[in-house]
């Protein structure tokens, strides 16, 4: 069957260009311990709709204080929304992070947690420190590291910010997850 490969050229209907911006002093690459579970044996991610556009991959590796970027988009003649994860670590630190996009479309996966109409964009942070307090991070050693590092998503622009945390981060993180949800 057509279609089975994570990242392909051609048409990009719903096309979202997502950046994620690392605001700490650590280094996050790929995690290539992570693979696409389908004939094309990519690492670091999963697409569950869509695709990754050919050219435009998610980046191997996101220096500390930078942006990295990559693009997703539904694939040619079909109706379905782009939706899946990236995986970034960082070995040395015990540190991992999981970026979640699911896209609006014409029609949306039952599985979703985005609204039909809304984009969705999250991310998941785990791991324990291993290092010592630093200029950035005034912490104990061995914290987990979702108490000292804040990923907040900015769903209307799919941007990520991966931040030393402060004060607040975590609520507004649910205000903009809470911006996306219908009552019923």
């Amino acid at each position: 069957m057509g279609n089975t490969n994570c990242v392909a050229g051609g048409g990009c209907p719903h096309r979202s260009d997502i950046a994620i911006c690392n605001q700490t002093d650590i280094e996050l690459q790929l995690d290539a311990d992570k693979s696409c579970q389908r004939e094309c044996y990519h690492k670091g991610f999963i697409v569950t709709n869509g695709k990754i556009v050919e050219g435009c991959e998610p980046p191997s590796k996101i220096a500390p204080q930078s942006i990295g970027q990559f693009s997703v988009s539904g694939r040619e003649g079909t109706a379905v929304a782009p939706g899946g994860k990236v995986f970034y670590k960082n070995e040395d630190q015990n540190l991992q992070i999981c970026i979640t996009w699911s896209c609006s479309g014409w029609t949306s996966n039952l599985l979703s947690a985005a609204a039909q109409d809304k984009d969705c964009l999250s991310g998941l942070v785990t791991g324990k420190s291993t290092a010592k307090s630093t200029a950035f991070f005034k912490k104990k050693e061995h914290s987990p590291w979702h108490e000292l590092i804040s990923v907040i998503p900015k769903s209307s622009s799919m941007e990520i910010t991966i931040k030393p945390k402060a004060i607040l981060d975590d609520a507004k993180g649910i205000l903009e997850q809470a911006k996306g949800l219908k009552l019923l």
